[in-house]
Parts: C-alpha cells; sequence; structure tokens
C-alpha cells in the first residue's frame, strides 16, 4: 500500500532514500502510530498535538413497550488537542489572508 505521494515527497528529499523505501518507511511510521491508538496509548507529536483516545459513557435505554433494556454509548474516539504554539500560527496566518 502507497502512502500519498505529496506526504512521502518531502520525507525522500530530506533523507535522500529512494521512493520505495521512503514509502516503507512512512507506511511503518503510520502503521506504528495506528496500532499504538488501537492498544489505548496516546500519541504526541511534537509540534503538531496530541492523539488520545476517549470512552464514550455507556447509558441503558428502556424500549416503553417491551420493557427490555439495551445498553447505548461506550465507543471509543479519537480526540486531536493540536499543539498551542500550532494554533497561534495558524491563527496568525489567518489573520494575514483575510479579506474585508
Amino acid at each position: 500500500m502507497r502512502v500519498d505521494g505529496g506526504f512521502v515527497q518531502p520525507f525522500m528529499d530530506f533523507s535522500r532514500m529512494d521512493r520505495e523505501l521512503s514509502d516503507v518507511m512512512v507506511q511503518a511510521l503510520l502503521n506504528r502510530m495506528r496500532q499504538a491508538l488501537l492498544d489505548g496509548h496516546s500519541l504526541d507529536v511534537p509540534s503538531i498535538g496530541e492523539l488520545t483516545i476517549h470512552q464514550t459513557r455507556s447509558r441503558a435505554l428502556v424500549n416503553p413497550i417491551s420493557g427490555q433494556t439495551r445498553e447505548l454509548g461506550g465507543e471509543r474516539t479519537v480526540l486531536f488537542r493540536p499543539d498551542r504554539q500550532l494554533v497561534k500560527e495558524l491563527n496568525a496566518n489567518r489573520k494575514d489572508h483575510d479579506v474585508g
């Protein structure tokens, strides 16, 4: 499976590796990040932000006709909290490009 070329090309230029090896390296990194999230670990990506797993609270629903109860919720989701410096830079760039 190939990773988007726009993502691999800068890595290729920086590392001076060939395309195939760069693809493998980037794919291995992304697979490791994915597996860490699936295992319930948080990921702190310096100067980008943090990816954490959030467990939603489950609640019981009762069918008013049959009286049966059923659990709803309890899913895990990924939350992204951007780095403060990244947010500042994004907002500074936005002010430069605003029309009005």
